[in-house]
């Protein structure tokens, strides 16, 4: 089967007139065969925020630390990795948030899309906020549940989560264009 080139530009145009797609490639074979760049300060040597793909970065990271004993069990208590104490009142009345229900969005904190700048980093405000479900019952798109991972991840492995994707992600993939920002 060949590639059909009028095929392949009807879908170029598709993606950049309806998405806030940044380029197209197509790689056959284990070649390249289409590259183009939709906007003219996307280059192919230019990073890109890639926002919320990052969560899926930050998985596979958790998914190697996993991998080595870093992290015993997805099941264990966030408490326990970063070695804090929870409030009595909190252990008594709810389940301990997993490094499960962080990376399903399920540890039941009350989703939080603006907050003060600064606290995103702040383990006493991202453990102490306030929860609306028992973790493992609601899903909820919570973006400071992510970066609550990132802190146990840390914990876990004892370095910066960028150092260690980098060692265990980006340098085996051959990534070397990335810029990692705190939260």
């Amino acid at each position: 089967h060949c590639l059909d080139p009028e095929k392949i530009e009807r879908a170029a145009w598709y993606f950049e007139n309806n998405y806030a797609t940044r380029s197209l490639l197509i790689i056959r074979h284990g070649e390249l065969v289409y590259e183009k760049y939709f906007r003219s300060i996307q280059k192919p040597d230019r990073t890109a925020n890639i926002y919320s793909v990052t969560k899926s970065v930050l998985s596979l990271a958790v998914g190697s630390a996993l991998g080595q004993g870093a992290i015993r069990s997805l099941d264990q208590p966030v408490s326990e990795l970063l070695g804090v104490v929870e409030k009595p009142e909190a252990a008594n009345s709810q389940a301990p948030v997993t490094v499960r229900h962080l990376l399903t969005m399920t540890a039941g904190f009350s989703p939080q899309e603006r907050f003060v700048p600064g606290t995103g980093d702040s383990l006493s405000f991202l453990l102490e906020r306030q929860r609306v479900a028992p973790p493992g019952t609601v899903f909820a798109y919570d973006n400071l549940s992510s970066n609550l991972l990132s802190l146990v991840l840390e914990a876990a492995i004892g370095k910066q989560v960028a150092s260690y994707a980098q060692e265990v992600l980006f340098r085996p993939l051959g990534i070397t264009a990335y810029e990692w920002a705190k939260g």
